[in-house]
């Protein structure tokens, strides 16, 4: 009974089950990044307050942007398009059943892959505010201005 139940959902290309995924994976990946604000507002609660260093904050607030953006906004767009719009047109499946299988699978890959980043020490020092280069601690508006030029 479990087997099947398990390889229901490992195999499935129907687009229900696939939306359904989508809008599990995607509340997970939301739970992860409400996590890290939790954690930031457990930082900014008292002043002075040691819970998280400069760069650790930093990093924090990476993470939780991209995880609201790319692994919770978007796929749960996704898991309703999914459910909903075959349905809504008439169609019995999707045209490629297999493929929106895989994409399902590479998103869910991608983001266990990014979130366990997150705790390798070279993917924290990237962290640390290359992605977003004003909250890097030495970066200034004139540093900025030296690495990106702007016309005048």
């Amino acid at each position: 009974m479990v087997k099947t139940w398990i390889k229901r959902w490992l195999y499935t290309t129907d687009h229900k089950d696939v939306g359904i995924l989508y809008f599990v994976t995607s509340f997970y990946f939301g739970f992860l990044a409400a996590l890290l604000a939790l954690f930031m507002r457990t930082q900014l609660a008292v002043p002075n307050n040691k819970f998280l260093g400069a760069a650790e904050y930093n990093q924090a607030v990476t993470m939780h942007g991209l995880l609201m953006v790319f692994w919770f906004l978007s796929p749960l767009g996704i898991a309703f398009a999914n459910y909903f719009i075959p349905p809504q047109i008439g169609a019995k499946d999707l045209a490629f059943p297999r493929l929106n299988a895989l994409s399902y699978w590479l998103y869910a890959f991608g983001g266990l892959v990014t979130f366990i980043g997150f705790f390798s020490p070279v993917a924290r020092q990237m962290l640390a505010g290359q992605t977003i280069p004003l909250l890097h601690p030495s970066s200034s508006v004139q540093t900025l201005e030296k690495r990106l030029p702007l016309p005048d």
